[in-house]
């Protein structure tokens, strides 16, 4: 109701806890103010009005805010929050200072003038996240992310020569590239690259899951989380839930290990942790979710002495962050690269969309041996009363799941292209999975 202020409200607990509760609130507090009492039986009376009002605009805030981290996807990864006008984003581990919240934060206040809140705040687990509140006018919505998206612009993209010689130097005040490894360190991440990647060509030996591989420049992240979700309904299937996309990022991914890089006995324990779960791990995987995140030239043929996908989903190449055209012939390179080298039994979900996809589309189109390449289209939604309606190939969907954004409305799509052609989900999982939460049958 708008009424923090009043300090009036109600507690809803298991009758242990409020029992406990009450011996500390009758010593501290006699009754809610009288005058907080009757503003708190008026809100409750002729408040809905009220109350719909600021749940339509909390919600168009909250949307402003996850279609501008939608675009800075090269810097965070998030949850859509459904409670609360505050994003708690994690920042990707290719971001400078990602694993100090406090110094980030202190670093964008100074320099871009925008205040967020450091996930370490919040508790340990909060570290390597900011809280951003959507909550404000969306003017100063627009203003904060304009001036983070500056911020956060990539460096042009160099030549691998350049890059290697660059990542030597202390990065400049506004560079999102993390500050140089020590010696040691460098010589340990150039030994451990190649065991990691060793480790995870022996669990795929060992697990043979079709593995599908995520790339492109924006929405890798959301399109995995609802791969996920979709494919859960009937399959073991595994995602890891960071951004580990890079060349030391795919095989921890592969292998289901996360590495904190602050000590050499961190990064020790996790390589332990990574042998175990190659030789030893019992778990069942019949699906594996990938990133595939690029940089430089280069990049591709880095990830593929990995893993090779058995299917991948080309998200929008062309990024919303820079028009450096050095940056988007990298990209389109790199995807190339992709496509070349996996083959044409490979299955593809392409952006038709996207001008700078077109001819991979062609090209992949051309070699394949099965079917040609499924494509995400804007065309195919449409509106149909308070939802949407999805066309595919083969039948058309009634969507009433919230879908914030574009890239949670491709990657959605994307995610029925791929359940039709290559599951054996049934219409009645991908219509569960397109319907809106309280509609939902409950899981079997």
């Amino acid at each position: 109701y708008g009424m923090t202020g009043w300090r009036v409200g109600y507690l809803h607990t298991a009758a242990p806890y409020a029992r406990e509760i009450l011996k500390v609130h009758d010593a501290l507090v006699t009754c809610a103010p009288v005058v907080s009492q009757y503003a708190a039986m008026a809100a409750l009376e002729y408040g809905a009005e009220h109350v719909a009002a600021f749940r339509r605009a909390f919600k168009a805030r909250r949307d402003l805010t996850l279609e501008h981290l939608d675009r800075l996807s090269h810097v965070f990864d998030y949850q859509k929050p459904e409670g609360s006008y505050f994003v708690f984003p994690r920042v990707k581990d290719t971001v400078r200072w990602a694993h100090d919240s406090r110094r980030l934060a202190r670093e964008v206040l100074e320099q871009a003038k925008v205040a967020l809140v450091p996930g370490l705040a919040f508790g340990p687990s909060g570290e390597a996240h900011v809280r951003i509140n959507c909550g404000r006018e969306p003017a100063d919505i627009e203003r904060a992310f304009e001036r983070l998206t500056r911020y956060f612009q990539p460096s042009p993209v160099r030549s691998p020569r350049a890059f290697e010689t660059e990542r030597t130097a202390a990065p400049g005040p506004h560079s999102p590239t993390p500050p140089p490894a020590s010696a040691p360190r460098r010589r340990l991440r150039g030994l451990a690259i190649p065991y990691l990647r060793l480790l995870a060509r022996i669990f795929l030996r060992r697990k043979k899951p079709l593995v599908i591989a995520i790339a492109g420049s924006r929405g890798k992240t959301v399109t995995k989380r609802l791969l996920a979700e979709l494919l859960a309904v009937r399959y073991r299937v595994r995602t890891n839930p960071r951004s580990y996309n890079t060349e030391i990022g795919l095989p921890l991914a592969v292998l289901n290990v996360e590495i904190a890089p602050q000590s050499v006995w961190s990064v020790l324990s996790a390589l332990g942790r990574a042998s175990w779960s190659a030789l030893f791990s019992a778990a069942p995987v019949e699906i594996l979710v990938l990133e595939f995140g690029v940089r430089q030239r280069g990049d591709m043929r880095r990830l593929l002495r990995t893993v090779r996908p058995d299917i991948t989903i080309v998200n929008t190449l062309t990024p919303s962050y820079s028009t450096d055209v050095e940056l988007l012939g990298t990209l389109q390179a790199e995807i190339q690269t992709l496509c070349d080298t996996v083959g044409p039994r490979c299955g593809f979900i392409i952006d038709g969309d996207d001008p700078l996809l077109a001819d991979m589309a062609a090209s992949v189109s051309a070699a394949a041996e099965s079917a040609d390449p499924l494509l995400v289209r804007r065309a195919d939604w449409s509106p149909n009363g308070d939802g949407l309606v999805l066309r595919s190939p083969t039948r058309r969907y009634p969507v009433s799941r919230e879908l914030v954004g574009e890239s949670e409305r491709s990657s959605v799509q994307a995610a029925v292209l791929l359940a039709e052609r290559w599951t054996a989900l049934s219409q009645a999982d991908i219509n569960g999975f397109l319907a809106a939460q309280g509609e939902r049958a409950e899981p079997r």
